[in-house]
């Protein structure tokens, strides 16, 4: 690139497109990239210097040269992700930002996160990919069975009927987010979209006192535990309307919230109201597959064989020695982050590790050996790991001097491996089955939030986009490509998406 003046004063930046090849007295040609305007001068004219031109046209052609490096490798990456049976997709999937709708960004990011998770988003775009049964097909056959669309809302304004919750069985919430994948993922666009469907069917199945609040900022973490918590329940209400089987493929999945669906006798009265004839109506709306007819009556929820993983606490008499093991199950992890002044740094890893690390309890524990309190000491570790694990940062803590819940400052860094390869058998109950052998996790989203606390600010999103292999950051409606060096942000991490090396390629679901 060189500035050429012209006769009528102005510089006008130029990049070499050469005619000819530039020895003595031949012409060269240049367009300016300001107005297109094509300038011809000699060897001998003072409006130029051939030595800027010629660099400018080498930079210029290396450039050129490394795009179409690019090009080709994404065009491979593409082919091979289509040889593999990925889903198909648009020239920019996965790269179409999405609009705030009153303060959405928390739901923006969450949202894009997930886009990039392939066995999640795998569930929704691979409809009759193979021998399992994916929520694709669970929502094709309710939609068929009910004689309805399984991408279209009830009328034009987006309103449900009744703006009520969704019928008994009834996968809404599920429905409109598969359109929402569909639409970033497989129809190209050229300017944000809006997930105002999406965000009306969310709204529509909440409480009404609580819809108001769901309008206004809210925390990343708690839309996740929704969202997930959403979408387990509508599977397993679809999966007993279409097999007639109350509750089919459901289990409490809800560890640690009491945000999750009716349980007992409430939850045996919902699926009870569940279609009981569906059975061979199924069978003929899951695009000939008839083996998934019978499947589903054991189906398991991708919420559950994704997500759910298992903790161990085990609890230790200090006088006779006996423990005392209890197991629960997670979705995700509330790692705590230490309050360290003036703002110091912990790395990932190191919060993990004081996260299961053994502690001395501070109230006495009954001990059924020695009869009585006793000091005791209590440690935590993973008896079952699930492909997606999501770690979340508690940043809040109480601010005596502004008299409010303020946000822990400490910085947490990356571990020593960086965003590859992060070792979570480390990290297992002693003894357990995935203490026995390595299991390699890779960081593909990460959720910032910019803000004095959680209950205000800004969430962004920078994801590893899963077909190119690219970062891209990911803020509402703009959505750029970031290096690897600019991924991590060790003052606005709040969560982090974790994958088990393996499940970053198709068709996997029939190994989870």
């Amino acid at each position: 690139m060189t500035d050429v003046k012209m006769t009528d004063g102005k510089l006008h930046p130029t990049f070499g497109r050469v005619e000819s090849i530039p020895h003595l007295g031949h012409l060269w040609e240049s367009m300016c990239s300001m107005c297109s305007m094509v300038i011809s001068h000699s060897e001998r004219s003072s409006s130029f210097d051939r030595l800027n031109v010629e660099k400018a046209y080498d930079q210029w052609m290396q450039g050129l040269k490394v795009q179409e490096e690019q090009d080709h490798v994404l065009r491979e990456r593409r082919r091979q992700w289509t040889a593999e049976g990925g889903w198909p997709t648009a020239p920019t999937g996965g790269q179409v930002g999405l609009t705030n709708i009153k303060t959405t960004c928390w739901m923006n990011a969450i949202v894009q996160c997930l886009a990039q998770i392939v066995p999640f988003t795998e569930q929704f775009l691979q409809e009759g990919a193979n021998s399992e049964v994916t929520a694709a097909d669970l929502i094709a056959a309710w939609a068929k069975l009910k004689g309805k669309a399984a991408t279209t809302v009830s009328n034009s304004n987006g309103k449900f009927d009744k703006e009520g919750p969704a019928g008994v069985g009834e996968p809404m919430v599920a429905m409109r987010l598969r359109e929402l994948l569909q639409t970033l993922w497989q129809e190209r666009q050229m300017k944000p979209i809006s997930p105002w469907r999406f965000h009306v069917s969310l709204t529509a199945n909440l409480p009404w006192h609580m819809r108001k609040a769901f309008s206004s900022p809210q925390d990343a973490q708690e839309f996740f535990i929704f969202l997930l918590n959403k979408l387990h329940d509508e599977f397993a209400a679809a999966a007993g309307s279409c097999t007639g089987v109350a509750g089919a493929g459901h289990r409490a999945v809800y560890s640690g919230t009491n945000t999750g669906p009716p349980t007992g006798s409430d939850s045996r009265n919902v699926f009870a109201k569940a279609n009981a004839n569906g059975n061979r109506a199924f069978l003929g709306a899951i695009n000939g597959i008839e083996k998934k007819g019978t499947q589903i009556r054991g189906w398991r929820s991708p919420v559950q064989r994704l997500f759910q993983g298992n903790l161990e606490s085990t609890l230790t008499c200090s006088e006779c020695g006996y423990s005392s093991k209890t197991r629960e199950e997670f979705m995700h992890l509330a790692v705590p982050v230490p309050q360290i002044d003036p703002p110091g740094s912990i790395t990932l890893d190191k919060a993990l590790d004081d996260f299961t690390a053994e502690e001395h309890l501070q109230d006495p524990w009954n001990c059924s050996k020695c009869d009585g309190p006793v000091d005791a000491t209590k440690s935590i570790g993973f008896v079952k790991l699930p492909p997606v694990v999501v770690l979340n940062f508690k940043r809040s803590a109480y601010d005596s001097g502004f008299r409010a819940v303020g946000k822990v400052q400490t910085l947490v860094n990356l571990p020593d491996c960086g965003l590859r390869g992060l070792d979570l058998s480390r990290f297992a109950a002693a003894n357990s089955a995935c203490s026995s052998e390595p299991a390699l996790y890779d960081i593909i989203g990460v959720v910032n939030h910019i803000g004095y606390n959680v209950f205000c600010g800004h969430y962004t999103a920078s994801c590893l986009h899963c077909v190119e292999g690219k970062w891209y950051a990911y803020d509402d409606t703009r959505v750029t490509a970031m290096s690897e060096e600019e991924v991590w942000h060790p003052k606005e991490v709040y969560m982090v998406i974790l994958l088990r090396r393996g499940y970053d390629r198709p068709l996997r679901q029939a190994a989870l």
